[in-house]
């Protein structure tokens, strides 16, 4: 016995929306989606060279955020973008050298600029003349959309067909071929992929090569999609193909299987909680080799598959 894949699932059973959320790189707000990292600590400073705080902004959508909220009579804070390859030797990124210049004119205000240079590394620098300054400069990263969602929809899959291993099922709505040598004794022929939807075909090939198709009627078969795992069913009084088949592979069964999450094909709630679990665990872990992983986490997605294997 054989079991070929025909047709991925074209629509996973976690969003990806649902995803993001469970790994809470999306929310409802603006602010929850993004990361801010003080480069200079808000409050007064005096007249001073101020060299901030650096940040790895590697793949990340990055910009540079000047909080003012006061300048002394006669300050002046000017505020700049350095960058670095190494965390070490920084450089002024001259598109944005001086993006901001903040006097008493224009104080109590935020202003911002997109970094869009190639280095690494990058940190802000601040020069307050004339007087003490109020303010605060923060690094602000976005993840990508395009690279991460991209990124978390390959790990919805994956997650997907880890879970459809452990529990023989098909999880979302797919096509397969069972593959059979010859016609069991019985009167049924189970389908190893729950939940069976519908049957496309039963065809068997003789020793010629010559390819017949059993026909879904009451002088053939009839599909119990009812039980797990589904079932080809003869009809009543009826038998299979007498025809000698060719020695391997003379029966192929195509099949769809999955759920669609509409009645009565809606994914328990426990397999999904697994797939979201492994989809966390996968972003947040993206090297080959742990040391010391958890055993915890294989505990308990084995623990919510298992209540739903379709063979124990």
């Amino acid at each position: 016995m054989g079991l070929k894949l025909v047709t991925e699932a074209v629509t996973e059973p976690i969003t990806l929306t649902e995803a993001k959320n469970y790994i809470r790189l999306d929310s409802t707000s603006f602010v929850d989606n993004i990361e801010p990292i003080t480069s200079i600590d808000g409050g007064y400073h005096a007249t001073a060279i101020y060299t901030g705080a650096s940040t790895d902004v590697s793949g990340y959508d990055v910009s540079m955020l000047l909080t003012s909220f006061s300048n002394s009579a006669g300050g002046t804070v000017d505020l700049s973008i350095y960058e670095s390859d190494d965390d070490i030797t920084f450089s002024v990124w001259t598109a944005g050298e001086t993006f901001a210049q903040v006097t008493t004119a224009n104080d109590s205000a935020n202003y911002e600029v997109a970094y869009t240079g190639e280095k690494r590394y990058i940190r802000a620098y601040a020069t307050v003349t004339g007087a003490e300054c109020n303010f605060a400069a923060i690094i602000v990263k976005g993840t990508p959309e395009s690279t991460e969602d991209s990124f978390i929809q390959t790990l919805i899959t994956v997650a997907r067909q880890y879970c459809e291993n452990f529990q023989h099922r098909a999880l979302a709505t797919q096509t397969w071929q069972l593959i059979l040598d010859e016609f069991p004794s019985e009167d049924y022929i189970e389908i190893p992929k729950a939940p069976l939807q519908s049957v496309t075909s039963v065809k068997y090939i003789d020793t010629g090569g010559i390819t017949a198709t059993f026909t879904a009627s009451l002088s053939g078969y009839y599909v119990d999609a009812d039980s797990e795992p589904g079932k080809v069913c003869l009809s009543y009084g009826q038998v299979w193909p007498t025809t000698t088949l060719r020695p391997h592979s003379g029966i192929i069964i195509e099949f769809v299987a999955g759920y669609t999450g509409t009645a009565p094909y809606i994914l328990p709630k426990t397999t999904r909680q697994a797939m979201l679990m492994l989809i966390s665990h996968l972003y947040e872990n993206r090297m080959p080799v742990m040391t010391n992983a958890p055993k915890e986490l294989e505990f308990a997605v084995t623990a919510l598959l298992t209540p739903n294997l379709l063979y124990h």
